[in-house]
């Protein structure tokens, strides 16, 4: 069967044999996309306003492991995908599947160790097929992104 497949009848196997009716990594990843919603929409209110712009300029020159916690909804997105990133690959784990392959965490860890990158991650369904890389729209943070994706040994996408 199919990863998603494997993954449903692991949710549903779960539905029947946890005492509190919430799923493990199913319910958090649910409240955690929500919050990706509304922080997405927060800074898309916000996106016009020079106070903004200097951060975002000030984070682009930063690994987000180096940002500073609080203040921003940047920030806070920043924290949001590693907690997805979390429960996809625990919830991959119970599942007996690959949703982010150790060779697409490799590439993901090493893309968000650069300056400017909010999250680096496998989406979807998981398994062999994407990485999706969310950054700060500037120029420098947009040709390190390429410069390392491009010069990456290990396959991580299948052709």
């Amino acid at each position: 069967p199919s990863m998603a497949r494997t993954v449903l009848q692991w949710k549903a196997k779960c539905a029947t044999t946890c005492n509190d009716g919430e799923i493990p990594h199913w319910t958090a990843l649910a409240k955690l996309n929500s919050k990706v919603v509304e922080l997405m929409k927060i800074l898309s209110s916000d996106s016009e306003s020079s106070s903004s712009s200097a951060l975002y300029d000030h984070l682009a020159t930063l690994p987000a492991k180096e940002w500073p916690n609080g203040g921003s909804p940047l920030v806070e997105l920043h924290q949001t995908f590693q907690e997805i990133r979390n429960n996809l690959r625990a919830m991959g784990e119970a599942a007996g599947v690959p949703i982010e392959p150790p060779p697409q965490t490799a590439l993901c860890d090493a893309t968000m160790k650069l300056p400017g990158v909010v999250a680096a991650l496998v989406p979807g369904a998981g398994g062999y097929d994407a990485i999706a890389c969310l950054y700060i729209d500037r120029p420098t943070v947009l040709e390190a992104i390429g410069n390392l994706w491009a010069q990456w040994k290990e396959p991580v996408i299948c052709p």
